[in-house]
Formats: structure tokens, sequence, C-alpha cells
């Protein structure tokens, strides 16, 4: 049997901090610091980038100070209401053309029983639905 003869390194904890680099600076190098806020310097970029920064912190719903106003404050400066009465308007259609299909395949079925046949090819006569 061979001997082996293993060599290790020991530090006490006052040289351990001083050797031994703990604070992981190479995961977080590119990234700002934990509680750095970017500052806003006045420009549209310096807002977008305070915003980004803080956009999870942003309350999803309120009157005021939530994603809610902002995209009902941004929609009223874009025309969202003109945008709103469009949409309603091709609802409306939509919910008329349902109204119009439902008619015309009531229609439909109804022929097919008179004719004496339905979807399934049986005699309407064997199997009376009322």
């Amino acid at each position: 049997m061979e001997k082996v003869t293993i060599n290790r390194q020991v530090f006490d904890k006052s040289q351990f901090d001083k050797t031994i680099n703990t604070n992981f600076t190479q995961l977080t190098s590119s990234l700002p610091p934990i509680n750095s806020t970017p500052t806003v310097d006045g420009t549209v970029d310096g807002f977008f980038s305070l915003y980004d920064s803080l956009f999870f912190d942003i309350p999803k719903f309120g009157d005021l100070n939530s994603h809610q106003y902002l995209a009902t404050t941004s929609g009223v400066y874009i025309g969202g209401e003109q945008i709103n009465e469009s949409i309603q308007l091709l609802l409306d259609e939509i919910a008329a053309l349902r109204i119009s299909l439902l008619g015309a395949n009531k229609k439909i079925a109804d022929l097919e029983v008179q004719a004496g046949i339905n979807q399934a090819g049986i005699d309407p006569n064997l199997f009376p639905l009322s």
C-alpha cells in the first residue's frame, strides 16, 4: 500500500477574512448596488430608467400612483376613448352577426325538420323532439 500525503492550508478567522473575498462581487459587478436608485435627470430616458427600477414596487390598481393610473392617464392623452368607442362598435357588430347567424342556423334546422331529415340523417318522425 502506498502512503499518500495530503497537505492543507488552514487560516484562522482573521486571516480567512483577509484572504478570501466573501462578498460575491463577481456575481453583481454588472448590476447597480441593491440599494441604489437611478436618478431622474429630467430626461425621458431618466424617467424610464427610474420607472423600470420601480416597476414591481408600483401597485397594479389605484386612483393614483399605480399602473392603472398610468394606463388611464396615458390612454386619455393618446385618445384611448376613441379607440374604446371603435372597439365597442366592433363588439356590437359581432353580437349582431352572432344573433343573425343563430337565426339562420335555426331556420336551416327548421327546414331540415320539414324536409324529414336532420344532421344525423335520422328521420325526426321516429324520434320527435317534443
